[in-house]
């Protein structure tokens, strides 16, 4: 027997010989106990054995049909390629996201090895197996988890915008003590740095979206990293760690998307 690792689900499948047909009631027991959608094929992709789990998907035939029968079900995604290059390569393979209807599926190409009769593994792949996870309710779930991240995002700008706007006026056209500016210089880098927080979670919702890009331009790494300690230096001193910088005897010019490198070194 082998076991086969499906992400977080497991699959035992073996190859039974003539002398080992007694096996087969059992085989059928394990496949259809499985909560996940299983089938079983063989190398001309005709599906030998499938479980209720996978009838979820849509109604099949009791008799033997063609994989192509079943694999037409997902919207606009021809898996057979798929299906075929995995048997060949003997390498499980993952389909990360296939749509039927109204579910959304994780699908594992499994192939079935075959085993010499002293169990020594061998690389011959004799059948395969679709194993199918159910992922809906697991993509709606990140999907409000994503909405709720935008909508909250959004709801802290507003307010942060203001308060750096009134500090930044409070700079530029009052005449305050050494001390007064000192504390709202203070106000106003933690304000900007909490505002990049905030964008940076905006961000997170968008890259997982899939609607966010990058836009790389040449930046002095030498000035950049600097500028951005000097953001943490009250922060530093509250906490008597001495932060200092070294400026750098030549210029550093790197192609980055600045917004999105300073996200990593917050």
């Amino acid at each position: 027997k082998e076991f086969l690792p499906c992400g977080n689900c497991g699959i035992m499948t073996e190859r039974m010989s003539k002398e080992k047909q007694s096996q087969l009631p059992q085989l059928e027991a394990l496949v259809e106990s499985l909560s996940d959608g299983v089938l079983l094929f063989d190398l001309d992709l005709n599906v030998t054995l499938f479980n209720p789990a996978a009838e979820n998907v849509a109604p099949l035939s009791g008799k033997a049909f063609h994989l192509s029968k079943f694999t037409t079900l997902f919207e606009g995604q021809d898996m057979l390629p798929d299906i075929v290059a995995a048997l060949k390569s003997g390498d499980t393979f993952e389909i990360k996201e296939a749509v039927a209807g109204k579910r959304i599926y994780r699908i594992f190409v499994v192939p079935v090895h075959d085993y010499t009769e002293n169990l020594d593994y061998t690389k011959n792949v004799v059948s395969g197996a679709l194993v199918l996870q159910d992922v809906t309710q697991e993509r709606r779930i990140a999907h409000m988890e994503s909405e709720f991240i935008a909508l909250t995002s959004h709801q802290l700008l507003t307010p942060l915008v203001s308060v750096q706007w009134v500090a930044e006026q409070f700079l530029r056209t009052e005449q305050l003590t050494e001390e007064g500016r000192k504390y709202l210089s203070d106000i106003h880098l933690s304000v900007q740095r909490l505002s990049k927080l905030v964008s940076l979670l905006l961000n997170v919702s968008r890259i997982e979206g899939g609607s966010v890009g990058t836009s790389p331009t040449p930046l002095d790494l030498a000035e950049f990293l600097k500028r951005h300690i000097d953001e943490f230096m009250p922060l530093a001193a509250k906490k008597n760690i001495d932060l200092s910088v070294e400026r750098s005897p030549r210029q550093l010019t790197v192609v980055s998307d600045a917004s999105a490198l300073g996200n990593i070194l917050q």
